[in-house]
């Protein structure tokens, strides 16, 4: 074999570490140990290269050889197939590094899924990535996809687009981060248009009511209505109230409520209108509120300076009737009757009086009617104005809080069912389905029991003590009269035997006509009238008779095997029913 002649003299610096070895007479052996020499030369050099580093720069690389020599043996090098399955998320083995560079890449993957509809995003052709945009685009808008890209991943799930549409045709809060938060205010945007529609519905339906009123052939009277509105903190108009300057528009919504700041208490605004009668009408639209214990009042019969007045008054859970006055800022409320009730926003509170009765309606429907028995509120030319109060407070958490705001306000004079009938007349009923106790021996008659009657309306040309249940006449003449109720017996058997048990028993009470505290007539079956003619002066009253038995006389029972006749039984312990009533009407 020819040799390798070099040309040039070495010299000794030349460092060759080959230097002596290319004679080739054996060529594995030269290999070999030619390999192993570059080897030790390149050790040299990297230990004088580690060296150097150390002395100069202060970074000591000793151990570098024994960590990767440790890597290389406890890890192994992948291959070129295994990192790429570490990238695509396929990798299945347990080499550390590529577990590691998986787990690295899997938001990149996530990216390169959303942009390329390929899972894991690798290998997509530039037509699929068209492809995938465009159905990316139609799925936002809705529309039909031609690919199955959204099988996969949704750019309208991924995105919340699907779920706020939902929160948006549903009025929900649904999903979680920036999608619920959207949601939520969607949902609040929806709910305040639907308090708004109710708001003002409610407020049309309550000028409807003022009309309907009004519109009476009969009517004679005063009527006024207004629509709170402003920009925030406007003040009310002073043409049509007086009272607390407080109580301004407030919010966007344009209601009447306690202007912020204001310190804690009572505030009342009185109408700058009066009513031309003693039969009166006031209604208010409730709005918003921020506390559920604060009181909101509508109010009649009220003096200019509503030092005085009859209330009607709501907060969340109940509805209220009473007295009030007031001297300043101190405020007594003397409360008649409450009713439990779960009020709302656009609710129409309504107060209504003639004579001594009260009546308070909420969305036209009658849920307190009361008699002030003992006439403790003023009437008459100087009680002839109607207004409004409101809460202010502060919560435990040191915020304030308030009473509902008022949409809208209507007061009016009111004819009340037959108050255009001149003809002498009354009636008097009970306001509640309780029974009170009347104890009336078998075939014993007795008064109805003081307090039975708590509303006298439709009264005329006659004197009514409702307490007393009686009616005073002024015109004598012939007069139809009746009166209504049930009772029943809840006394226990002599035997104590639950067989003959009969305080479930109810009856229709049999009544008798007194007058002159006397019985005169009867008794007439419940509702069944009586013609008598009466003088101008005389009283007449009614009461119950003990005249129908719980079990007829010729009843039979069984116990064992022995019949025997069951006496029939009579008395009264307590009277009552869903609507007693005691009427009457001159006819001649």
């Amino acid at each position: 074999m020819p040799r390798v002649v070099d040309q040039r003299t070495r010299s000794r610096i030349d460092k060759d570490p080959l230097q002596g070895l290319l004679d080739f007479t054996d060529l594995d052996k030269t290999i070999e140990t030619s390999g192993d020499r570059v080897t030790d030369a390149l050790k040299h050099i990297r230990a004088t290269f580690v060296q150097w580093l150390k002395d100069t720069v202060g970074i000591d690389l000793t151990g570098v050889d024994e960590f990767a020599a440790w890597l290389d043996t406890h890890l192994g090098l992948p291959s070129l197939d295994q990192l790429l399955a570490a990238l695509r998320g396929e990798y299945e083995g347990e080499n550390l590094i590529l577990l590691a560079i998986e787990a690295l890449f899997a938001p990149v993957r996530r990216v390169l899924q959303v942009f390329t509809g390929r899972p894991g995003g690798l290998d997509a052709a530039p037509a699929e990535v068209d492809s995938f945009w465009d159905d990316m685009q139609k799925t936002l808008k809705g529309e039909s996809t031609a690919g199955s890209w959204f099988e996969d991943v949704s750019i309208a799930a991924a995105s919340g687009v699907e779920q706020l549409a939902e929160n948006i045709a549903g009025g929900v809060a649904a999903g979680a981060g920036a999608i619920a938060n959207a949601g939520q205010k969607i949902a609040d945007l929806l709910g305040l248009a639907d308090s708004a529609q109710k708001i003002a519905m409610a407020a049309q339906q309550q000028i409807q009511d003022l009309q309907n009123e009004t519109s009476n052939p009969d009517f004679n009277g005063f009527a006024w209505s207004t629509i709170f509105s402003g920009a925030d903190g406007d003040p009310l108009s002073s043409s049509d109230w007086a009272g607390s300057p407080e109580i301004v528009i407030r919010g966007d919504s344009g209601f009447a409520g306690v202007a912020e700041g204001s310190a804690d208490g009572y505030y009342h605004k009185v109408s700058q209108y009066e009513y031309e009668t003693d039969t009166q009408s006031a209604s208010i639209v409730l709005g918003t509120r921020t506390s559920d214990d604060q009181w909101t009042s509508v109010e009649v019969r009220c003096d200019p300076g509503k030092t005085q007045g009859v209330f009607a008054r709501a907060n969340r859970s109940t509805i209220q009737i009473g007295r009030f006055t007031r001297s300043g800022t101190a405020w007594t409320w003397t409360p008649w009757y409450s009713r439990s009730r779960t009020n709302n926003q656009g609710d129409i509170l309504r107060l209504r009086t003639s004579g001594d009765n009260y009546y308070v309606l909420v969305n036209g429907t009658a849920v307190i009617d009361w008699t002030d028995s003992p006439a403790s509120a003023s009437k008459g030319a100087g009680f002839r104005r109607a207004g409004f109060t409101q809460r202010k407070d502060t919560n435990f958490l040191g915020l304030p809080i308030a009473s509902w705001r008022i949409a809208s306000f209507a007061m009016a004079d009111w004819l009340p069912p037959g108050g255009a009938v001149t003809t002498p007349a009354w009636r008097l009923r009970r306001g509640s389905a309780t029974e009170v106790a009347l104890s009336v021996a078998h075939g014993a008659t007795a008064l109805m029991p003081t307090g039975f009657y708590t509303i006298a309306d439709l009264a005329s040309a006659v004197t009514v003590d409702v307490s007393a249940g009686e009616v005073t006449i002024i015109e004598s003449g012939w007069y139809s009269i009746k009166a209504t109720s049930s009772n029943r017996d809840n006394s226990q058997d002599v035997a104590g035997d639950d067989a003959y048990d009969v305080r479930n028993a109810y009856r229709l009470t049999p009544w008798q006509l007194y007058v002159d505290g006397s019985p005169l007539e009867g008794p007439f079956p419940s509702g069944v009238p009586t013609e008598i003619y009466l003088a101008a002066g005389q009283k007449v009253r009614v009461g119950a008779s003990a005249t129908v038995p719980v079990f007829p006389s010729n009843s039979y029972g069984a116990t064992g095997s022995s019949n025997f006749a069951m006496p029939a039984r009579s008395q009264i312990t307590h009277v009552g029913g869903a609507s007693p009533v005691f009427t009457g009407r001159k006819v001649a």
